[in-house]
């Protein structure tokens, strides 16, 4: 009897002890159950008001409710073009609680223009969903004089002109700056901690032009105080059918448009990688989310974590390419 007592415990011992073997294994199965249970922070690395910002905000109000109200912060880390910001998620423990809405300059771009980074945009980072995706426009002030892509080109030839950007090394940058130097134009560039403190000077004309996300700009050339002279695609878009595209006026868009999703540190448990993309995935079957992403200039566009971990390692060096192929120089 005692013998049979004896086999019995062992084999209840052995059980319990291979199932607490396969959890340990397994910390994903057990962060699935529990994650989150403490607020989560969402870095971005510019000031609020800008597209990742927007989306930012979008993003932590609508999976906090989806998630049953759980707190998720948004943090504005500002400064260096985005690599502050960028560095300081990905040095975060990998644990799920520190996150980054990043977007193609601070999780793609920066690696090209940024060759000192202390970080690795591929290596470092877990890439976990993209959520959205902007063009980019050529804009003016309502009150500049210049009506079409032809009259502000033949100014910027004729006298020195200026031109904004969000920070260096950003899209409005780069097309920017290759516009400037293949049409031999006399534009200086002024770069901005952001895109709201430079469409603000575009709107009062302290700099003469700039080629922002149509998201950010939405708003002032839906109350007139923004004039789109061309929009970056090979179509025109329907929400501006009377505006031409950059192949019309005969600009380069460079394959530039910027997307913004949700990134973490390298090693990221895959129970939270995967629990952050199926939000993500809802979220963007959300009538309301495309409607809000809609009015402000941004398409849908979601890659769920499977997708980003073969479209991330790709897209950085195909940024890079073209950085290099316009030859761009920070400033």
């Amino acid at each position: 009897m005692n013998s049979f007592r004896d086999a019995r415990n062992a084999r209840r011992a052995f059980i319990v002890t291979g199932l607490f073997a396969a959890a340990l294994a397994a910390p994903g199965v057990l962060a699935q159950g529990t994650y989150p249970d403490k607020p989560v922070r969402l870095i971005v690395a510019f000031p609020p008001g800008g597209s990742t910002d927007i989306i930012a905000r979008l993003v932590a109000a609508k999976v906090g409710a989806m998630w049953g109200g759980k707190p998720i912060v948004v943090e504005n880390k500002p400064g260096a073009s985005g690599t502050i910001g960028t560095g300081e998620g990905i040095a975060a423990a990998p644990d799920g609680y520190t996150l980054t809405i990043g977007n193609s300059q601070t999780h793609g771009s920066n690696q090209t223009l940024y060759p000192q980074l202390k970080y690795d945009l591929v290596k470092d980072v877990t890439p976990i969903a993209m959520l959205a995706r902007t063009k980019n426009v050529l804009a003016v002030s309502a009150k500049s004089p210049y009506q079409s892509v032809d009259e502000l080109l033949k100014a910027a030839k004729a006298k020195p002109l200026s031109f904004a950007s969000v920070g260096n090394g950003a899209s409005s940058h780069i097309i920017g700056e290759y516009i400037n130097r293949q049409f031999g134009l006399n534009a200086v560039h002024v770069p901005y901690k952001g895109g709201a403190p430079a469409i603000t000077d575009l709107i009062g004309g302290q700099v003469d032009f700039m080629v922002p996300t149509y998201g950010s700009v939405a708003p002032y050339y839906k109350d007139g105080r923004v004039r789109i002279l061309a929009v970056s695609d090979d179509v025109r878009d329907p929400r501006l059918p009377g505006i031409p595209t950059f192949k019309e006026a005969g600009l380069p868009s460079l394959g530039l448009d910027t997307t913004i999703g949700v990134y973490g540190p390298a090693n990221l448990p895959p129970a939270v990688v995967a629990k952050w993309s199926e939000a993500i995935g809802t979220l963007a079957k959300d009538p309301e989310t495309e409607k809000t992403l809609e009015t402000t200039g941004f398409d849908v566009w979601y890659k769920p974590a499977a997708e980003m971990a073969k479209y991330h390692p790709a897209e950085v060096p195909r940024l890079g390419k073209i950085i290099k192929e316009a030859n761009v120089q920070m400033n």
